[in-house]
């Protein structure tokens, strides 16, 4: 009839209802895919799952502590360096420190904050990371952060330590290195390298280490800003 209203037809309560498991099947994919994502459930064959056992935190193996924890009370230890600053009056300014955990650990990494001096990039201040029995722990923070700076890590892969390190020759700042890793336990040293710390690689930069022996700690000289890093190796 002309002038009458027309409706759309009710849906089927068969669609309805199909319209309605569909929708609770996507968000039950969705829970599955986020949970996969997050590495709480593991695909099996057959497109069966199951629910993932959350990786243990990294821990150091408790015999190799206590072998080096005998080399340090032994003193059977090799330091390498300090190197970055060669003229640096530090007498006034500056103090030199060590970074030894004395029950056996290994060096893992830093965490560091970047700054400039006379233009040229330089580290600010730093901080070592160990792996301990009792899982990652940080060391003392050397110099002062800038504060417009955050603090980056950089951080061995699972299983792999601080082995060595590239440091760019200085004038008065440590102006940046790199970190050499090597693996935990490996008869025949397997190494990679970080990304450069600070500014890039220049000439005349001295290697510490880097031949498989693994580090233990770490020393330099540092007042506001850090002037020299060296490295301490396991025998």
């Amino acid at each position: 009839m002309y002038g009458s209203s027309r409706t759309s037809p009710a849906e089927p309560k068969d669609v309805a209802v199909e319209n309605k498991q569909f929708a609770g099947l996507l968000d039950k994919i969705q829970v599955f895919n986020e949970a996969r994502s997050a590495g709480t459930v593991k695909i099996l064959s057959g497109g069966h799952y199951k629910a993932a056992v959350p990786a243990p935190p990294a821990m150091l193996d408790v015999a190799l502590a206590l072998r080096l924890k005998a080399a340090i009370d032994g003193k059977t230890l090799q330091r390498l360096g300090p190197t970055g600053s060669t003229t640096r009056d530090t007498s006034k300014e500056g103090e030199g420190w060590t970074d030894l955990p004395k029950a056996g650990s290994l060096l893992v990494g830093f965490e560091y904050n970047n700054g400039t001096w006379k233009n040229a990039p330089m580290v600010k201040a730093l901080l070592p990371i160990f792996l301990t029995p009792a899982g990652i722990v940080s060391g003392k923070a050397r110099g002062v952060p800038h504060k417009a700076n955050e603090y980056k890590t950089i951080k061995a892969k699972e299983g792999y330590a601080v082995s060595g390190l590239i440091v760019n020759p200085g004038a008065e700042r440590l102006g940046g290195f790199q970190v050499i890793f090597a693996k935990i336990g490996s008869e025949k040293p397997e190494t990679y390298k970080s990304e450069w710390i600070g500014g890039e690689l220049k000439e005349g930069a001295v290697t510490l280490g880097g031949d498989g022996k693994l580090g233990v700690g770490v020393f330099g000289i540092s007042g506001a800003d850090v002037a020299s890093i060296g490295l301490i190796v396991a025998p």
